[in-house]
């Protein structure tokens, strides 16, 4: 186990413990048909003498088999100018008060791409207009322990089960690309239940500007 499970002393948190090998088998079927920009992923992980942080934020192994089972689907969609890229992943732990996953993660990022060609310079650039989308359904995520800068698990409240809509606008000069981005656009209109873990909020609506630039390798 990493070496913060095994010791550690501060003023609020002290332990010296000793703990077992962790063990970990996993077996992955992979599929991809490129032409259809289709991609499909079955994992499953059995873990023995897992480590983690328990509701009183010290470390605990769960000795006991945990099972972890995860479907990815990924699928991309094009309409004349139009592209859809979505991701969907099922998950399922057996027990998860030592891990908990959501059931159902599903991302969304639909755009609309035109390239504007200048025939006087014979340069141009390539601009994307769309919107990002996320969505996790409920489950016991985890809580912020500030004492020992870690995540520790939790049953008190559920999170998840609102959706975070982003929209952008992508501009593309050579190696210069120019964002502007306007974040969780629809704060305020739904229930005001967007934790990212428990007592932490995510950001209100907020917008961003700036450049990256790619230089020669």
């Amino acid at each position: 186990p990493f070496y913060l499970y095994s010791r550690y002393y501060s003023n609020y948190f002290n332990w010296d413990n000793h703990f077992k090998p962790v063990k970990r088998l996993q077996l992955s079927l992979k599929y991809s048909h490129s032409p259809k920009k289709f991609r499909s992923e079955l994992n499953y992980s059995l873990l023995r003498g897992y480590v983690y942080f328990d509701h009183d934020a010290f470390p605990r192994q769960y000795n006991p088999g945990l099972s972890v089972v995860e479907f990815k689907l990924s699928k991309s969609f094009q309409f004349w100018k139009f592209c859809s890229l979505n991701k969907i992943a099922l998950q399922y732990v057996n027990n998860e008060t030592i891990l908990a996953l959501p059931n159902v993660s599903y991302f969304n990022s639909t755009f609309f791409k035109q390239h504007i060609h200048f025939k006087l310079t014979n340069g141009g650039f390539t601009w994307l207009l769309g919107f990002d989308m996320y969505y996790d359904t409920k489950y016991y995520g985890y809580a912020y322990m500030p004492a020992i800068s870690a995540f520790c698990r939790q049953l008190e409240k559920k999170i998840g089960n609102y959706p975070i809509v982003d929209i952008f606008l992508n501009i593309k000069l050579k190696r210069a690309l120019f964002f502007f981005k306007f974040e969780h656009v629809n704060s305020g209109l739904l229930e005001r239940n967007y934790f990212s873990i428990l007592h932490y909020p995510r950001n209100e609506r907020m917008f961003k500007v700036g450049i990256s630039w790619n230089f020669y390798d």
